[in-house]
């Protein structure tokens, strides 16, 4: 069977730009998860942020839930709200570790044998960081426009898939006619909500820290794509 032909009308370049949004989505918590990790530091990202993106996830999914929207839709609101879960679980935990270092530090705290060890080890780390040399930026560049490229390829493959799946599949001539839950459309409101909201806080850390440090750009650049 030969492949259909690709005809680039609205319908086609809405179906594109959807598949590629789907994609960055996908991929959009993986660079600030790893940020964190490798760093073990949650610092320069706003608790309140990720609070609120996770209470707008999990409005998703019961909207999407109570409005009976396809299989995948639902899918992808459990792990939008898994991952919210990840990084707020990083941000707890992190900040924990990094307040009782300040406690164990402190002039008011007794230095024992565990705690100079600790902070020779850390000193040691950051004469070895120190001497690495810093990565180039054009490398750098160069990754992270592969990552992007690969993001868009991957969102592109997915809706020819699509669309090669629905071009030869029989049309009804009449489409069930789509009932909205009312519940279902307050909670998809309200998702969009925090979803909006939930970058206040974020703008408002980076304002008053000067600093965007902590924070992976990627992360933010799939959110915007």
């Amino acid at each position: 069977m030969p492949p259909p032909p690709i005809v680039l009308n609205a319908q086609a370049v809405s179906g594109i730009t959807g598949s590629i949004s789907i994609a960055c989505w996908i991929i959009v918590f993986a660079p600030q998860i790893y940020e964190n990790f490798t760093r073990k530091s949650s610092e320069g990202l706003s608790l309140m942020f990720i609070i609120l993106w996770l209470a707008g996830d999990l409005f998703n999914v019961l909207g999407s839930i109570l409005q009976g929207v396809l299989p995948t839709m639902i899918i992808l609101a459990i792990y939008y709200t898994f991952a919210d879960i990840v990084l707020l679980w990083q941000c707890l935990n992190y900040n924990h570790k990094s307040q009782a270092d300040l406690i164990h530090l402190s002039p008011a705290s007794p230095f024992d044998g565990d705690t100079i060890e600790h902070v020779l080890s850390r000193d040691n780390e950051d004469e070895e960081d120190t001497d690495k040399p810093p990565s180039s930026p054009v490398k750098n560049f160069l990754f992270k426009l592969l990552l992007v490229t690969l993001v868009f390829g991957s969102g592109l493959v997915g809706w020819y898939i699509s669309y090669v799946k629905n071009y030869y599949k029989y049309k009804h001539p009449e489409e069930p006619k789509l009932v909205f839950d009312p519940l279902a459309q307050f909670f998809g409101w309200l998702c969009a909500f925090l979803y909006l909201g939930s970058r206040v806080p974020q703008i408002l850390l980076n304002f008053k820290r000067k600093s965007c440090e902590g924070i992976s750009f990627m992360f933010f650049l799939f959110a915007c794509l």
